[in-house]
């Protein structure tokens, strides 16, 4: 089956995903961020999330081998913070955008929730390495509603 690019971007973009930021520390001591929508649970015991980068993103080198991160969840009044940090070129946090865990650690102010992470193992998958984390911290707000993304854009999602 030969499988044409664009509409098989279309067709997996038909799929409703969450928005994340990935955030940690550079090597410099600066916060960085980046958006992602590949965030997933892997397992409970342990507690593991996946994700995944583009082998060719120019993030690859800051964030595919980071041994400890935060994922913030973002909510639906956040899609400005999704847009900055999705945008190519500089990856350091706006102050404004984050707090620090007790560990160093940047995540996003207001998210629905933080996963505080430690590097566990990668994969590689095609053109992305899937990367693996265990949880070591959780923190999550009962209240909001998520960003979604569907068809190339942001949605609003109804809760009946």
């Amino acid at each position: 089956m030969d499988l044409g690019e664009k509409q098989y971007r279309n067709a997996l973009g038909r799929f409703t995903t969450g928005v994340c930021v990935v955030s940690a520390v550079n090597d410099m001591g600066a916060p960085i961020g980046m958006t992602i929508n590949s965030f997933s649970s892997l397992s409970l015991d342990p507690s593991l999330i996946q994700w995944s980068i583009k082998k060719q993103s120019l993030c690859y080198p800051l964030f595919s081998h980071l041994e400890s991160y935060s994922i913030s969840v973002l909510s639906d009044h956040q899609a400005h913070i999704s847009h900055r940090y999705a945008r190519a070129g500089d990856h350091v946090m706006s102050p404004e955008d984050y707090s620090s865990t007790g560990s160093g650690v940047p995540f996003i102010k207001g998210a629905l929730a933080h996963f505080e992470c430690c590097s566990w193992g990668r994969m590689e998958a095609g053109d992305h390495d899937i990367l693996i984390a265990i949880v070591d911290k959780f923190s999550s707000d009962t209240e909001g509603k998520p960003l979604v993304f569907f068809g190339g854009a942001y949605r609003p999602l109804l809760i009946e």
